[in-house]
């Protein structure tokens, strides 16, 4: 082995290692957000979408200095638990909530102690789940560099 394919394969395994170790914090921090974003919120419920709200977050692009737009949208639902109408919103915004118009039937998982906590339930991947996803990713990804590029 001479010494360009030693250095290279020493690079691809810290470089394996690194996304070990990344991707291991990443899972763990997704598993968390997952069971914390479901932990509380036990009730099924429908709710009827009173209002959309808009919010335009503003930030600046280090390769584009004009400033970019971005709307996410937070829903004010009207929710019936136990015969009585509650009108709920917990004040987060997602870009996932742009399919939702006003008189829209919504099932949503609510925690009972808090009225205002809680999510959409419609079946698409939460922040947990994809942050999750991103850390087996890389582990899987680091596993194939030690594998692949071994001396």
């Amino acid at each position: 082995m001479d010494f360009i394919d030693m250095i290279t394969t020493y690079a691809f395994s810290f470089f394996g290692i690194i996304c070990i170790i990344a991707g291991a914090v990443v899972l763990f921090l997704g598993v968390r957000q997952f069971f914390n974003e479901r932990r509380h919120c036990t009730l099924s419920a429908m709710a009827i979408v009173k209002e959309v709200m808009y919010n335009h977050d503003t930030f600046t692009n280090e390769f584009d200095p004009d400033e970019v737009h971005t709307p996410t949208y937070g829903l004010k639902l009207i929710v019936n638990i136990d015969g009585t109408e509650h009108e709920v919103f917990n004040e987060e915004y997602s870009s996932d909530l742009d399919r939702y118009r006003e008189g829209d039937a919504v099932r949503i998982k609510i925690n009972p102690n808090n009225l205002n906590e809680y999510y959409v339930d419609d079946g698409h991947m939460t922040s947990g789940i994809f942050i999750t996803v991103v850390g087996i990713a890389l582990i899987g990804a680091g596993i194939y560099f030690l594998k692949y590029f071994r001396m």
